[in-house]
């Protein structure tokens, strides 16, 4: 079984949809309508990379992935003191970015780089948690 881990600190840019914005030489032009997702994609492979320099890309089969999406909590949800959390901040992170998008901007992140093809992802959990710091923790396993 192949292992691969990558971090990659700060927070992770959402994938956003894309966006119709005029035609060029007969063919519709599309952007991306988020505007972080391209400087994001720019340093993720940059890490991505350094996590792969004991691996070489997964070119076929099964891959499953785990995604941690830490995030610091606000100050409101803080005690005056700064080490307590106060009673009424939630426990689980329910506020943007959603999960969906930024789990996307991991796996394109990833292809051809980790694997040939986010296609061969069989198996995604991925998760958004409050923690000490802001980063994205990424497990990839693939099967021999």
């Amino acid at each position: 079984m192949t292992e691969i881990l990558i971090t990659i600190p700060g927070p992770c840019a959402t994938k956003g949809s894309m966006r119709y914005v005029g035609h060029r030489r007969g063919k519709p032009i599309l952007v991306h309508d988020a505007k972080r997702y391209g400087p994001w994609s720019r340093i993720a492979a940059l890490f991505v990379n350094e996590g792969m320099r004991r691996h070489k890309c997964i070119d076929s089969g099964p891959v499953k992935v785990s995604i941690t999406f830490l995030f610091v909590r606000p100050k409101s949800h803080w005690k005056g003191n700064g080490a307590d959390i106060t009673g009424t901040a939630p426990a689980d992170m329910t506020v943007k970015p959603d999960i969906d998008k930024t789990t996307r901007a991991c796996l394109d992140a990833m292809t051809g780089r980790v694997y040939r093809d986010d296609a061969q992802v069989t198996h995604l959990d991925a998760v958004k948690v409050y923690g000490p710091e802001t980063k994205t923790i990424i497990l990839v396993r693939s099967e021999p």
